[in-house]
């Protein structure tokens, strides 16, 4: 399989868990940065008639809609004083960057691919995460980051940022990245740091936040494995640092 038919493969794998609807008006979903959504209503311990949740996930959805989902912080610089926008950008970081805590089960996310005009030739994916219980009639899930393709590189590679209109690398909101090796079959994502080879400060290199591989069979379909750092019950994942190739997610 070719580079470019991987490529297209990743897209249409893409493509098919997003909502492709571009009769949709996305205006909203581009001007809110971290909008806050209509919680469900907490009574005890149990989750709302249908969902997935348990009431200590919707508490901690809560929770986090309180420190930095609110209306007063919907958009991280929206209104508040240079120090209180840089801790609400460091928390909502954070955020999109941690695992999931004990007692979370399971979340629910979708992806949202934008092809509108320019995006066309290079779509916009961005994840959205749906609060427990679900999304009502004409809501929209939280926007946690987008992805953009960049161009120029020898293998695929998507820049990660909590900006929904990814372009800037140097950006401040960029989390990571997206890098697939020769052949297209795994797809390694990065966190913000250095490459090792490019690095002396060994806290500065770059962290292998997860791995994706595709495996293809001629006879039948494709499998798609993922693997992650280990995580503490309160979310935190265990650091990988490889700063060689025996010492990767993927060796």
């Amino acid at each position: 399989m070719s580079k470019e038919e991987d490529d297209q493969a990743f897209d249409k794998m893409m493509a098919e868990i997003a909502d492709s609807d571009e009769e949709s008006d996305d205006s909203a979903d581009l001007a809110a940065f971290y909008s806050a959504q209509p919680k469900p209503q907490l009574s005890g311990t149990e989750a709302p008639p249908g969902s997935f949740q348990t009431g200590l996930a919707i508490k901690h959805y809560e929770d986090d809609d309180i420190q930095f989902g609110g209306a007063s912080s919907a958009a991280v610089g929206g209104g508040g004083s240079a120090a209180e926008d840089e801790v609400a950008f460091e928390a909502l970081r954070a955020y999109v960057v941690k695992g999931a805590r004990s007692g979370d089960g399971f979340i629910q996310c979708y992806v949202d691919r934008d092809r509108q005009g320019l995006n066309r030739l290079a779509p916009v994916y961005r994840l959205y995460m749906e609060p427990p219980g679900g999304l009502g009639e004409g809501e929209e899930g939280r926007f946690l980051m987008a992805a953009r393709k960049r161009p120029g590189n020898k293998t695929s590679n998507y820049l990660l940022s909590m900006d929904p209109h990814p372009t800037d690398r140097a950006s401040r909101r960029v989390v990571g990245k997206l890098r697939a090796n020769w052949t297209g079959s795994e797809y390694t994502m990065y966190d913000h740091g250095l490459n090792p080879e490019k690095c002396e400060a060994p806290s500065a290199v770059r962290r292998e936040l997860g791995l994706v591989k595709f495996e293809y069979d001629e006879m039948g379909p494709g499998r798609m494995r993922c693997f992650v750092p280990a995580t503490t019950g309160a979310g935190s994942a265990q650091v990988w640092r490889p700063t060689g190739e025996e010492g990767t997610l993927a060796a």
